[in-house]
This record gives structure tokens, sequence and C-alpha cells, in this order.
């Protein structure tokens, strides 16, 4: 039971800290991509390439290599950048449901993954440095090119989430697990958490 009940616990934090469901260098690069596609209402069939620029830390990291170019599963993904950005711009989101089997085997993700290019840029290695998690997504389509800059990303102390989006990433992944009515009365109790007068037995909801 107690392995169970962790597992549970684990999926509902998992990504708790971004607005997006992936490790900590990437949040920018999907939020530019997310934003693009609404903004400029991109089809994926209709780009030609994609440019991702980053600080070089994010390029040169020790744990890339070429399995981030076609991710299997889950945890290869999640620390993709072309897959993160791709699906941000096919999906236009990027939530747990966008690491199943199905969407790694997504072709449009694939073919955006394929055009996809990555480099570092000096003035984002900078802004990093000064405590930045910058990032730029340049999509070239038949209609034009579409540039974002996203330099805190939703999540980042600069760019605070909300309660709304805490709220609804939390329904995102806890809703599966606990049911509809338990995940929003999860939600409803931490709102008001100084009136909880046993905090174990709260605590204990999130077990089931």
């Amino acid at each position: 039971m107690r392995t169970d009940h962790s597992s549970r616990i684990r999926h509902i934090s998992e990504g708790a800290g971004n607005d997006s469901h992936v490790e900590g260098m990437t949040p920018a690069m999907v939020q530019a991509a997310i934003e693009l596609r609404a903004e400029h209402n991109i089809d994926p069939a209709e780009v030609e390439s994609i440019r991702i620029c980053a600080h070089e830390e994010a390029v040169t990291k020790p744990n890339w290599d070429e399995h981030k170019f076609a991710p299997a599963n889950k945890e290869t993904a999640d620390h993709s950048f072309y897959y993160c950005t791709a699906v941000g711009l096919v999906a236009g989101e990027c939530t747990s449901a966008q690491f199943s089997d199905a969407w790694l085997r997504n072709t449009a993700v694939a073919k955006l993954m394929a055009v996809s290019k990555l480099e570092a840029r000096p003035d984002l290695t900078a802004l990093f440095k000064k405590g930045a998690r910058p990032a730029v997504v340049e999509v070239k389509t038949k209609r034009g090119t579409f540039k974002r800059e996203v330099l805190y990303p939703k999540g980042d102390p600069n760019n605070p989430m909300t309660w709304g989006d805490v709220a609804k990433k939390f329904m995102n992944q806890a809703e599966s697990v606990l049911g509809n009515a338990l995940a929003r009365e999860v939600i409803e109790r931490t709102m008001a958490i100084e009136k909880e007068s046993d905090m174990r037995a709260f605590a204990q909801k999130l077990a089931g």
C-alpha cells in the first residue's frame, strides 16, 4: 500500500514547480511555442523549420545525447528540447498527457523535431547567469517567420503562477487519481488551509 500511495503522490506532484510538465531548462521553450501557436494560428503542417535558442549550459549539458532527438519514453521526452517544443506547437499544451506512448509516436511531432535546430546565444547565456531562464523560439512557415522570446517562464519567481494556474494544473494531474469531486475538495481546502484543524487527516486525502 505504501508504494501505491507514493506513486499517486508522485503523479499528482509531477512538474509542480512550473506551468508545464518538463525539466527546469525547458519551460521557456514550451511557453514560447504554445504562445506562437495561439497568436499566429500555426498549423504544424505549414512549418518549414524551427530554431530554438537557449543559453550555453542548456545546449552543452552533459545528459544531452542522441536519444533526445527521438525519445522513446517519458523520462527522455521531458528532457528533450526538440520534443517539448514540437509538442507545444502541435498540441498547444504540454501536460502529462503529451508524454503517453501515443504522443511519443505522433507523426506531426516527429516531423517538427526533424526540422528543428538548437543553438546557444551569448545574450541568453548572459541573462541566464543573472538568474533568468530564457529561450527564444523562431518558427518559419509558408506565411512568414514568427518569433517569441520568454525570459522568465510561468512559474519562475519573476513570473509566478496565479492561483488559477495552480488549480488548473492540479486538476490536470489529480483528477484521474483522486476523481473530480475529491480533487476539487483538495483545492478548496488548500485555499483555506489556515482553517484546517488536522493536517494529518487532510494529507491522507491525497492517499485516497
